[in-house]
C-alpha cells in the first residue's frame, strides 16, 4: 500500500504492482488510458471504439508499434497518443473524424495522424486540438458548433487536422467548445456559447474567436467535457486565483449561487491554487492547505460519499500523494510514482472487476507485461 488508509477506505490492488512504469494517464467518457514504458493501455468499454467491452487494462495495438508514447488524450470512444517526436496517432471511433487521418472508418489500432508533429494534445468527447511545432493550433473532430474550426461552421466534421489561424501556448476543449492560452497571456474561445461558455458576456453564437472579458494574464486554462451538460471553462491567473464561467447547473462555476456566468467568476474560499484540474463537470484545485474540488459529484464520491453537487469548494483528502489527476465524467484516475490508480462510479462498465453501479474505492492496476 502506498497511502495506507484514505478518506474512502483501503486502496484495493488488483494484480502485481512492483512494476512503476505509468508516465500519462486519461480519462474518456468510458474509457480510461495510461501510458506505460511508451505504449498505450486501456481499460473500460469500447476502448477501441468498436463496442467490445467492458475490457480490463489492455495493451493498445499501433501500426507502428509505437514505444515512444509520451501523451495520451481521451474522448468518446477513442484515444490520441502524441509521441516522442511529437507525432500522433489515434484509435477507436471515427464516425466524426475523430481519428484525424482523413479517414471515417473505426480502427481498433493506434494510426497516425498524417502531417502533424504536436507539443500538446487536448481530446473532448468527439474532437481533438494540438499545438504544433510552430506554435499553431490545430483541430479536428466534430464541429457541430464550430469548435475545431470557427470559420467552417457549416462543415459538421474534419477528418484531418486543421491550423485554426492562432498561436497558442496552451489548449483546452470541451464537448462543443474550446478555449486557449494566446501569446499574450489572454485565454481565447471559440464554438458554442448557449451557456456563456465562450467568456465574452454573451450568451450570443459567435462566428470566430472571442476574448474572455475581464480576465488578466493567465498561467492555465480548463474546459469541462460533458456531452449531456453546457459546457463551463475555468482559469488560474497569474496571481494564482481560479476564476469560471458558463454552465453551473453542477456548481462548476464555484460561486455557490448555481446561476452560471457569462464571464469569469472568481472562485472564493481557497488561497493561491498550485494546479488546476478540471474534466467532467467536476474541477480540483491543490493549494498550501490540500486539495478542493467543487461541481458534479460523480467522480468523486469515492472520497466525499453521496449528496449534492458541490456549488462552492470543499476540501478533499486523499490526493496529496499523486503526482497526476486525470478527472472524467464520472471516472478519475492518478499516478504515483509510477502507479496507476482509478476510482468513481462503474455506470459505464469501465471497472470489470466490480459489480455494475458500484462506487469503486481508489484501485491500483498492474500494467500488464508485454507478452
Amino acid at each position: 500500500m502506498l497511502f495506507g488508509l484514505l478518506a474512502c477506505g483501503e486502496i484495493v490492488t488488483l494484480g502485481e504492482t512492483d512494476r512503476g512504469l505509468a508516465t500519462a494517464i486519461a480519462v474518456g467518457f468510458e474509457h480510461m488510458c495510461v501510458v506505460a514504458e511508451g505504449e498505450l493501455y486501456c481499460q473500460g468499454f469500447s476502448v477501441h471504439g468498436n463496442l467490445v467491452g467492458p475490457s480490463p487494462l489492455t495493451r493498445i495495438e499501433s501500426a507502428d508499434d509505437i514505444r515512444d508514447a509520451v501523451q495520451v488524450s481521451a474522448g468518446f470512444r477513442f484515444s490520441c497518443v502524441r509521441r516522442a517526436t511529437g507525432e500522433v496517432a489515434c484509435v477507436g471511433e471515427n464516425d466524426r473524424g475523430q481519428l484525424g487521418n482523413g479517414e471515417t472508418e473505426v480502427s481498433t489500432v493506434l494510426l497516425p495522424v498524417p502531417d502533424l508533429r504536436a507539443k500538446t494534445l487536448s481530446s473532448a468527447v468527439w474532437s481533438t486540438c494540438a499545438i504544433d511545432f510552430d506554435d499553431e493550433l490545430v483541430c479536428w473532430g466534430d464541429n457541430a458548433d464550430g469548435e475545431v474550426a470557427p470559420d467552417l461552421r457549416d462543415t459538421p466534421f474534419l477528418t484531418l487536422p486543421r491550423r485554426v489561424g492562432v498561436r497558442a501556448q496552451a489548449v483546452a476543449t470541451g464537448d462543443s467548445h474550446t478555449c486557449f492560452v494566446d501569446f499574450e497571456n489572454r485565454v481565447r474561445c471559440f464554438g458554442r456559447n448557449v451557456s456563456g461558455e465562450l467568456g465574452d458576456g454573451t450568451s450570443e453564437p459567435r462566428s470566430g474567436i472571442v476574448t474572455v472579458a475581464e480576465l488578466g494574464e493567465v498561467n492555465a486554462v480548463r474546459v469541462s467535457g460533458n456531452p449531456f451538460l453546457e459546457d463551463h471553462s475555468c482559469a488560474l491567473d497569474r496571481d494564482r486565483r481560479v476564476f469560471c464561467w458558463g454552465d453551473d447547473s453542477t456548481g462548476s462555476i464555484g460561486n455557490g449561487d448555481a446561476a452560471g456566468s457569462f464571464t469569469p467568476s472568481r472562485v472564493f474560499g481557497i488561497g493561491p491554487v498550485h494546479r488546476l484540474v478540471a474534466g467532467g463537470k467536476t474541477v480540483l484545485a491543490e493549494t498550501d492547505e490540500g486539495w478542493f474540488v467543487w461541481g458534479n459529484r460523480g467522480s468523486m464520491r469515492t472520497f466525499l460519499g453521496d449528496g449534492l453537487d458541490w456549488g462552492e469548494p470543499v476540501p478533499v483528502e486523499g490526493l496529496e500523494e499523486f503526482d497526476q489527476i486525470a478527472l472524467g465524467l464520472i471516472t478519475s484516475c492518478a499516478l504515483q510514482d509510477g502507479r496507476f490508480f482509478c476510482w468513481g462510479e462503474n455506470a459505464f462498465e469501465q471497472f470489470i472487476d466490480f459489480e455494475d453501479d458500484a462506487v469503486v474505492p481508489v484501485t491500483e492496476f498492474a500494467i500488464p507485461t508485454r507478452e
